[in-house]
């Protein structure tokens, strides 16, 4: 429980694209529209938002070519 609120309080100093305000209540149970914070929190004021992309293809890429080198038997795994 206390190494959860730990990651949670990371996240929270992490965090550039979401509300403050809304993980801040949302840390307490409690519901908040972003669109009320009016741009009263840094990452509101900076207008910043997140890009969200396919990483599909590169994630196989790297599964194939961990099996690849897996598969080489050598019992050993250099990235």
């Amino acid at each position: 429980k206390k190494i959860d609120q730990l990651y949670q309080c990371l996240r929270y100093c992490e965090n550039n694209f979401c509300c403050r305000r809304t993980m801040q209540l949302e840390f307490f149970g409690e519901a908040f529209a972003k669109n009320k914070c009016n741009k009263t929190c840094d990452n509101c004021r900076a207008g910043r938002s997140s890009e969200t992309r396919d990483m599909s293809a590169v994630a196989k890429e790297i599964l194939r070519l961990l099996g690849e080198v897996t598969s080489q038997g050598t019992g050993r795994t250099t990235l």
